[in-house]
């Protein structure tokens, strides 16, 4: 009988073959943010969520003095001329009864730019608010403008984490803004310098929370926005923004307020930018 050879493959490992790890530098990590940004202008664009809105209002001691639940929709759109994202809260029912006289916001947004529409029911809102804080920059969308790439020169970055989940390393930045014109003005019109967080999947850029701080002045404000993959767009949009204001006077306040945002989805109607 002659012998049988099998020709069997033959298995060889390089490390240098293996499935390379994205780059978690700093400049790296910012620059794919800032790439991710550039296409998510673009998509982050004339959606709506259902906002489900609550406020909370502490006493120095920590016992809680007041409490108000806010429901009704949440439109988002970014501006490419401001180079910002801008958002519109129409709260539709304040502690389970509907807002006598509120008009549509559909058809608001067909008389008014969303500019104009925004002022309106910014100041329509504010009556609802409890609390002695005054605050009309409760955007979800606040923090992605630390990336944006025009404004990036403004803030300073340093790594402090990096973290494997699944197949993707987050990474944690922390920034602190260095020079004017702040993201956010005082009362008075003077800069107002933020720092706070940011955790980023390296190499796609993605950014999955921000977390951005105001500690100067006599309220000092936190802002954290917490993002996930929403599969009917196929899009990571926002699901929940924390509110923390602190008043530092001797009758001190803590303000805590929390919304939450599910169903997203396009927003069908013609409206104007400006």
């Amino acid at each position: 009988m002659r012998p049988i050879h099998l020709a069997l493959p033959l298995l060889l490992s390089f490390p240098g073959l293996a499935a390379q790890r994205p780059d978690t530098s700093v400049g790296a990590v910012t620059a794919a943010a800032g790439a991710y940004l550039s296409e998510y202008q673009r998509q982050l664009t004339y959606l709506l969520a259902d906002e489900h809105y609550t406020q909370r209002v502490l006493d120095r001691s920590g016992a809680e003095t007041a409490s108000r639940t806010m429901t009704g929709e949440l439109f988002v759109t970014f501006l490419p001329a401001d180079r910002a994202w801008m958002s519109v809260h129409d709260f539709a029912r304040v502690d389970g009864e509907p807002i006598a006289g509120r008009q549509d916001l559909r058809a608001l947004l067909q008389r008014d730019s969303v500019a104009g529409v925004a002022r309106q029911l910014m100041a329509r809102n504010a009556r609802f608010n409890i609390g002695r804080t005054v605050r009309n920059f409760n955007e979800p969308t606040l923090g992605l403008l630390v990336l944006e790439p025009r404004r990036r020169s403004q803030f300073s970055f340093e790594r402090t984490q990096v973290e494997r989940e699944g197949d993707v390393d987050l990474v944690t930045l922390t920034f602190q803004e260095r020079r004017g014109p702040t993201l956010v003005r005082s009362v008075d019109g003077g800069d107002l310098f933020s720092s706070g967080e940011l955790t980023i999947e390296a190499g796609t850029g993605r950014i999955r929370r921000t977390l951005i701080r105001f500690p100067s002045g006599p309220v000092a404000a936190e802002l954290t926005t917490v993002y996930a993959h929403e599969p009917k767009l196929d899009l990571w949009v926002p699901v929940r923004l924390s509110e923390r204001y602190e008043r530092r006077e001797e009758a001190g306040e803590l303000t805590l307020c929390e919304s939450t945002y599910t169903n997203w989805r396009r927003f069908e109607v013609d409206i104007r930018i400006r």
